[in-house]
């Protein structure tokens, strides 16, 4: 996504994201983006890191546990450097996208406790936790996929709309895409990934 209004939000997320991309200069802890699969988390965490940081890097959790901390030993490593080539008019100057952090076992994600700590007082990298949650499975919310430890030093963000939320959303989907058919975006939402790219195809 190349611009802010090319999200589909609902009005209480874009309320609070559009503060987060206008004043970046007011994150001051790492970012946790959680919700349904395919409703926006990361690619609203790349748009963020790509406006607001000098130098930018993803990782995928689920292949992790598999490693030996391979993006914490990359991060820790990385920010031994004071300074990075990059834009000077970013506030950020480097941004670490820990994309599935979900598929973390609780020994893994407690290791970047001491990290988030120093990243949080130097104040110069974007850290956003992206992860899958569903309110409906007892073992799929925040509380059950991310320690109380790493929850305590993020801010947190839930992209996954109240049940009264999501006729909003659909009339924006369908006044954004109006080729696409009304049956195929009620069967399809929410999945936001597939109904982007889906529109966007019948706006070129």
């Amino acid at each position: 996504m190349d611009k802010f209004d090319d999200f589909i939000l609902f009005p209480r997320l874009e309320k609070e994201l559009r503060h987060l991309s206008n004043h970046p200069e007011e994150i001051d802890a790492p970012l946790i983006f959680h919700g349904l699969p395919g409703i926006g988390k990361t690619s609203f965490a790349n748009y963020l890191s790509e406006k607001h940081a000098s130098n930018h890097w993803s990782f995928d959790g689920s292949n992790e546990n598999k490693k030996q901390n391979d993006m914490l030993v990359f991060i820790k490593n990385s920010m031994m450097y004071s300074a990075l080539d990059g834009d000077d008019n970013k506030h950020f100057s480097r941004a670490y996208i820990l994309d599935e952090w979900h598929d973390l076992s609780n020994t893994k994600q407690n290791q970047f406790k001491i990290t988030f700590d120093e990243i949080t007082d130097r104040g110069d990298s974007l850290v956003i936790l992206c992860l899958n949650t569903s309110p409906k499975h007892d073992k799929e919310t925040l509380e059950k996929l991310v320690t109380p430890a790493i929850v305590s030093r993020c801010d947190v963000y839930d992209f996954t709309p109240l049940a009264a939320e999501v006729e909003d959303i659909l009339e924006m989907i369908k006044d954004k895409y109006p080729s696409l058919s009304e049956d195929w975006i009620d069967n399809t939402y929410p999945d936001l990934r597939k109904i982007t790219r889906k529109g966007r195809k019948t706006l070129s």
